[in-house]
């Protein structure tokens, strides 16, 4: 059997609903950056339909959901949408990397603290 074809992966916004679960969807890109010295770059709208996984767990997508699409390697205007990211969501998911960094930080700390005070306890004993 063939290999399939890998597809490109970007971040989108939904702007319209269209029949039978076909979505348009702009492609966000350097120019919504407010960093980006690309103001002037052209809006790319893309068709797109919804996963299998996304249809199977009944997630609803509505207008202005930012969401993952993955393009079509044949035809650069359609793709699937894979992911939805909503700003709870994405608020979530940064406050938990964030605990997750904080705690790791914590426990290297006591690790640390650790191993020196067993260090410094063996030395006491042998000496």
């Amino acid at each position: 059997m063939a290999k399939k074809e890998e597809g490109l992966e970007v971040e989108g916004k939904i702007i319209d609903t269209l029949p039978n679960t076909l979505f348009r969807v702009e492609l966000l890109n350097k120019k919504d950056d407010p960093k980006s010295e690309q103001k002037d770059a052209p809006k790319i709208i893309i068709v797109a339909h919804i996963s299998g996984r996304i249809r199977k767990n009944y997630i609803r997508l509505l207008k202005g959901d930012e969401v993952i699409v993955e393009l079509s390697p044949y035809d650069l205007t359609k793709g699937r949408i894979t992911r939805r990211h909503d700003a709870k969501s994405r608020a979530r998911d940064e406050a938990m990397a964030a605990a997750a960094a904080e705690q790791e930080a914590k426990k290297t700390a006591k690790e640390a603290t650790a191993t020196t005070s067993k260090t410094g306890t063996k030395s006491r004993a042998r000496g």
